[in-house]
């Protein structure tokens, strides 16, 4: 971040960018059928490695050049920071939870995540957790009046995205399709419902 600019304001536009990014990418995943997965599959994965790469540009803004050392926001920023992340962590969750509802039909014979028990789009998943557990790092230095906000919210995002990637196991991690679903359920607080045939 340029010592020119106003942190608060990269921040918040920041959050707002990765936030719609996501929200994307959680609406394709919504729009997903057996029926249109054939065609959808490609633009979802694509819209996924999007969001990963917004996440990463914006936490290289918002990160704070060395001789500042990430100075607390004025707490009013603060908790405007707060707001604006737990609305990302909303979108973000409601993304994990599309995943694990559209399991099915994302790694349906003719999806183009299908090979692999949907390694794509676990390897997508554990990209993005990976992203925004460092997005926390990164406003954690902004916002130390408001960090038991900042963990609780980011115990969410954790939470949603180790229900998914356990649920897209890759090939190398042998975890029963059923298991994982009712696993991610109920780690999600999700109504329980058998896996979809």
């Amino acid at each position: 971040m340029s010592h020119q600019q106003n942190p608060a304001a990269v921040i918040s536009e920041g959050l707002h960018v990765i936030t719609v990014s996501t929200a994307g990418s959680r609406s394709l995943v919504r729009q997903a059928t057996l029926a249109n997965i054939g065609n959808l599959g490609f633009p979802i994965l694509i819209s996924l490695d999007a969001t990963i790469q917004t996440l990463i540009a914006w936490i290289r803004a918002i990160s704070p050049e060395p001789e500042h050392n990430g100075k607390p926001l004025d707490d009013n920023a603060q908790k405007k920071v707060i707001a604006e992340f737990t609305e990302f962590v909303k979108v973000y969750t409601g993304l994990m939870e599309e995943l694990i509802e559209k399991h099915d039909v994302l790694v349906s014979e003719n999806s183009p995540a299908a090979p692999g028990q949907g390694l794509a789009i676990g390897t997508r998943i554990r990209a993005l957790r990976g992203q925004v557990a460092s997005l926390v790092r990164t406003l954690r230095p902004f916002v130390p009046n408001h960090l038991a906000e900042l963990n609780a919210q980011a115990k969410l995002a954790q939470d949603a995205a180790d229900a998914a990637a356990a649920l897209y196991a890759g090939p190398r991690e042998e975890v029963s399709d059923e298991a994982a679903f009712q696993a991610a359920v109920g780690k999600l607080g999700l109504p329980a419902a058998p896996a979809q045939k």
